[in-house]
């Protein structure tokens, strides 16, 4: 393999990141990792991914604020991050979207 190909995430990028994943099963949301350099990308469904490093959880919601802009979270826990991901898909997807039927996070083709 070639050194410049090579991905360099933080230990505890990589754990953070394993951790949400984990938390959002739970809520029955099924999200994809993917190491990025020194971060991970959580990407739970088309307009929603999250990037995580060693001191937090960032993303963008899907709610805009009043300029018309979307709204950037930050959350420090993961804990904190699963839940407010959580609530952002299901304004994504709906109530009975993907998330309730245990399969992928990402949306059926029409």
């Amino acid at each position: 393999m070639d050194s410049l190909m090579r991905v360099c995430v933080p230990a505890t990028a990589g754990r953070f990141g394993a951790r949400l994943a984990r938390e959002l099963l739970k809520r029955g949301i099924d999200a994809d990792l993917n190491g990025d350099r020194c971060r991970m990308i959580v990407s739970l469904c088309h307009g929603l991914v999250a990037t995580v490093n060693d001191t937090d959880i960032r993303w963008c919601s899907p709610q805009v604020r009043s300029g018309g802009r979307r709204l950037c979270r930050i959350r420090r826990t993961v804990d904190g991050a699963a839940a407010a991901l959580a609530a952002d898909y299901r304004l994504l997807n709906g109530d009975d979207g993907p998330a309730r039927a245990r399969g992928s996070a990402r949306a059926a083709p029409s």
